[in-house]
């Protein structure tokens, strides 16, 4: 993933504290790699991780009140804004084709529960991207492409076959160009 550049306002004081309140988190253009293998892909994968993590935290419980060895976290304003996705799948022989994202605008993460577990407000923002990266518009982009792709393919491989049959069609008419040469040198 590369990324134009990430700003972060963050309340300095609630660094010591319980949650780390963060004001804003900005992401701008960033270049996401979705890899897609049979079915599933790499962000179902790095989300169920996640969810599972936030899953186990849960079971476990929240810390008691006044408890700050477990910090939480109140993110106010999160914004993931003119990114693209590129879809990388051994289909497509490696190569990647791309679509934009639609942006991503959450607010107030973490909040109704006075703060959340890191992996829990990565399992909402991650959430959400996979909602976007899996989105109809993102889809229909990325599907076009691999049809426009696959019919270059085709007529790729219908130019292959056909010099293939001439080249083909060419050694056997050197072929049978020698066999008479030597029958006629050998005298039969």
């Amino acid at each position: 993933m590369t990324v134009k550049s990430i700003y972060i306002d963050m309340n300095e004081k609630s660094v010591l504290e319980n949650p780390i309140v963060i004001e804003k988190i900005e992401i701008v253009a960033p270049e996401i790699t979705y890899e897609k293998k049979g079915e599933t892909d790499n962000f179902k994968s790095i989300l169920n991780n996640i969810k599972r993590t936030a899953g186990m935290e849960k079971a476990t419980g929240k810390p008691a009140a006044g408890d700050d060895t477990k910090k939480r976290i109140i993110i106010k304003d999160f914004v993931l804004r003119d990114g693209k996705i590129k879809l990388v799948t051994s289909i497509i022989g490696g190569e990647g084709i791309s679509s934009p994202l639609p942006d991503i605008h959450l607010t107030n993460i973490g909040e109704k529960d006075n703060g959340s577990s890191p992996a829990e407000v990565l399992s909402e923002i991650f959430g959400k991207l996979y909602a976007q990266i899996i989105s109809p518009d993102v889809m229909n982009t990325l599907n076009s492409q691999l049809e426009e792709l696959g019919s270059n393919i085709d007529s790729i491989g219908k130019d292959i076959t056909s010099k293939a049959e001439t080249i083909g069609s060419d050694i056997k008419k050197e072929t049978d160009t020698l066999k008479s040469r030597i029958k006629g040198f050998l005298g039969d």
